[in-house]
């Protein structure tokens, strides 16, 4: 069952609130406020299954995220961040050759400013913990609904949006 995610109300089918009683007209200017953000912002899958990379591709772009990119491993990543220069950056833990770690910090190397996201099936407290100390934004698990994941986009890009102008 796929959810959508109207700014932060999470409905699920349309007809099953959250408990969150929110117009439906605001709703849907919500979701254009977000997509209209998220167009402009590259984001960069990556994980080395590709069946869950196009699902969330799909996912992603079907909500106005157009410039969204993909890679199965930490290399193509990194040759795809110093090319592109993505906002955002969805990345898995267990990859081949490259784990996520240690492009997590090859990625920070390039761009301090990218949000990581790690992504992995295993909710391990230290990972979790230096993923977070080498500068990751969040750490998720799999497997994830994909309403949560835009959700936490929506967040970056809200946190971004209030820093002041330097």
């Amino acid at each position: 069952m796929q959810s959508l995610v109207y700014g932060r109300i999470g409905v699920r089918n349309a007809n099953r609130s959250t408990g969150i009683g929110m117009h439906a007209a605001c709703m849907k200017k919500a979701v254009i406020i977000i997509n209209t953000m998220l167009k402009n912002m590259g984001i960069l899958l990556v994980d080395d299954d590709l069946a869950f990379r196009k699902g969330i591709e799909r996912y992603l772009k079907a909500h106005g995220c157009m410039n969204v990119r993909t890679a199965s491993s930490g290399e193509t990543a990194l040759e795809l961040v110093k090319e592109e220069m993505p906002g955002i950056v969805i990345l898995d833990l267990y990859l081949p050759i490259m784990n996520g770690l240690k492009a997590l910090r090859e990625i920070l190397k390039i761009n301090p400013n990218i949000a990581v996201f790690m992504l992995t099936c295993e909710e391990d407290e230290v990972c979790r913990s230096l993923a977070t100390k080498l500068g990751a934004y969040d750490y998720l698990t799999k497997p994830i609904e994909l309403a949560t994941l835009y959700s936490y986009l929506d967040l970056r890009l809200k946190s971004r949006s209030e820093k002041p102008a330097a």
